[in-house]
Formats: C-alpha cells, sequence, structure tokens
C-alpha cells in the first residue's frame, strides 16, 4: 500500500474520532449505571457535548427525575463535566484515575433507594450534594480509594411522615481496603444525629436526640431504636437479627 494511501486511511480514522457523536459517550456512560440514568436532547461530540440528564428516583415504577443538563469537554488526559454548579473533573496519572467532584447535587432517593440500609427502597426526600470529594482509581479497576463530604438537605422520609428533619453531613473516607467509614452527623433543630457509618457493606450506629418540636416522631424511634435517655435514641441499622 502506498505511503498516499496510508495517509488517506491515517487522516480518515483520525476524522472518525473527531466527528465521534455524543451519543456514543452517553450510551456508555448509561450502560455503566446499571439502568438507573438516561439521555436526551444529546448534542455535539464525544470529546465536547451536552444532553440531558435523567436519574431513576426509587424503584423501578417511581419514574425518573430530570437533574439539568450535563455539559462534557475533554482535556489532556481528562474529562471536565459540568451539571448546574457542580462539576466534576476526570484525568489520569501514574496511580491511576482521579475523580474530583465538587457541588454535585443530586436526589436523595436515587442514592437511598439502592444501599442496604434495611430500610424501604423508597419515600426519600430532599437532595443530596457531594462536597469536595477526591477518588482514585486504580489502572487495574481494583478498589478505589479517598474522601469526601455528603450534605443531605432538607431531608426527609415517607417513614417518618415526611417530618421536616432539618440538614445532615456525612464525612467519609474510602481506604485502599475497600472498607469505607465515615461520620455522620446533624447538630440542626429538630434532630440531632451524631453517629458512625460503615460504607461496604452499610451500617449505622449513632444516637439521635429530639427536640420538642420533632415530638411526633417518638412513636418511631420507638420502633426502630433504644431509649438512651430524655427524647435520645440509639440507632443501628440495619437492625440486628432477632435470631
Amino acid at each position: 500500500m502506498s505511503g498516499r494511501r496510508w495517509s488517506w486511511l491515517w487522516l480518515g480514522g483520525l476524522l472518525a474520532i473527531a466527528l465521534a457523536p455524543a451519543g456514543l459517550l452517553t450510551a456508555t456512560l448509561a450502560g455503566q449505571c446499571a439502568a438507573q440514568c438516561r439521555f436526551a436532547e444529546v448534542e455535539g461530540y464525544w470529546w465536547r457535548g451536552a444532553a440531558d440528564i435523567y436519574l431513576q428516583s426509587g424503584r423501578p415504577d417511581r419514574g425518573w427525575r430530570g437533574l439539568g443538563r450535563l455539559r462534557w469537554q475533554a482535556r489532556w488526559f481528562g474529562l471536565h463535566l459540568t451539571l448546574g454548579s457542580g462539576r466534576a473533573d476526570l484525568a489520569g496519572d501514574w496511580s491511576g484515575l482521579q475523580l474530583a467532584i465538587d457541588h454535585l447535587r443530586l436526589p436523595a432517593g436515587s442514592l437511598f433507594a439502592h444501599i442496604g440500609h434495611g430500610l424501604p427502597q423508597d419515600g426519600w426526600g430532599g437532595d443530596l450534594t457531594a462536597g469536595a470529594t477526591r477518588l482514585t482509581i486504580p489502572w487495574n479497576f481494583s478498589t478505589a480509594s479517598g474522601q469526601g463530604e455528603i450534605v443531605w438537605r432538607q431531608a426527609q422520609t415517607s417513614l417518618l411522615e415526611n417530618f421536616p428533619l432539618g440538614e445532615f453531613r456525612l464525612a467519609w473516607t474510602l481506604p485502599v481496603d475497600g472498607h469505607g467509614q465515615g461520620r455522620l452527623k446533624g447538630d440542626a433543630q429538630p434532630v440531632a444525629v451524631d453517629g458512625e457509618v460503615a460504607l461496604n457493606p452499610f451500617h449505622f450506629n449513632g444516637q439521635v436526640q429530639l427536640a420538642p418540636a420533632a415530638a411526633p416522631l417518638k412513636k418511631y424511634l420507638d420502633l426502630i431504636g433504644q431509649p438512651a435517655g430524655e427524647n435520645a435514641y440509639r440507632i443501628t441499622l440495619p437492625r440486628p437479627s432477632s435470631g
């Protein structure tokens, strides 16, 4: 094959890569999120584009929630994404893929529906915001490591009659052994929480203190917790087996 023909083949290959549609990227992302996300109004290319993103909230028959317009831009050995006021940056170095997340917001139900807390999957209200989050994913895609913070604002759950619970913060770490852990705190009225969280598998052990305004919640905490003082309860999730 002549050199000129090789040149044309190289040029054609580069053009095909450069002009690959954004749908190739969104289809890959949709396949990686276990059918929990969808994309619509996709435009642009794999290296720079935008799409509306929808996330399943709660059980599969509960419909989809629009999160807004996702935009992405390829960078040198990396990818920059924005969603609303939040952003994420994915880059590579000698240790693996580096993921940095700042102020990305998701509906609470999209997360609580899929972790093994031993409680119903649906009926979770409010929004979760990932603060300064840093993750390292090794090139062999073994156990990731990192740390970050998640804030649950306007917290509600149908388990507690959608009573306004306030705001909670989870500061977490994920060591290289894969057994993530964190501390959950909620100091605001009407519910104060302080406890330890294991992430894999999920486990919570802590104390809940009710303000007088939260008296309607006592009947529920009497069922899932152990009294630990006036309007205070010790909570363990998942609940220990009765044997």
